[in-house]
């Protein structure tokens, strides 16, 4: 999400003409990471510019539309695929508390951590939830009779059948 919300924001800052285009590519791109805000927001700062610095309107009012657009159609369509992987606030909640106690690299740590809890968590569960780890096994003989069973015709008989 991160990579793909800040190429998208530095291609159409770059296709409107904007000057800064590092910072708000960089700001959507964080904004991808943690969904508290959407992504739209490091838009804002452009769509300004082109609409009272340079007094072009439908240009800002189209790139704001091009910066929210994405939000509905691309964010649900992976979100849908994703299943069982948590919810994204929780993901940001590792972002911000891997980040909080770690530093910059927490910011990487903090989701794996999340990652490898929510797989333990449902290993434990399928563990729980498995019908055959409750019931032993069924044979028909006991341990020791399939060991010695004797065949039940001597091998002269199998090799004048198999002629």
């Amino acid at each position: 999400m991160a990579g793909f919300y800040g190429l998208y924001t530095w291609l159409t800052h770059t296709i409107f003409g904007i000057n800064i285009v590092f910072i708000p590519s960089a700001l959507a791109a964080i904004l991808g990471v943690v969904p508290f805000l959407g992504t739209y927001w490091a838009a804002v700062p452009a769509v300004l510019d082109l609409w009272l610095a340079q007094g072009e309107g439908c240009k800002a009012l189209l790139l704001l539309v091009c910066h929210l657009l994405p939000t509905y159609f691309v964010d649900t369509a992976i979100y849908s695929d994703i299943s069982g992987g948590g919810h994204p606030y929780l993901t940001g909640l590792a972002v911000a508390g891997g980040a909080y106690y770690l530093g910059l690299e927490g910011a990487i740590i903090g989701p794996i951590l999340l990652c490898i809890l929510v797989v333990a968590s449902n290993i434990y569960s399928a563990m729980l939830l498995s019908p055959t780890a409750s019931m032993p096994t069924s044979s028909p003989m006991s341990w020791p009779l399939q060991i010695y069973r004797q065949p039940r015709c001597p091998p002269e008989e199998l090799r004048i059948t198999t002629e």
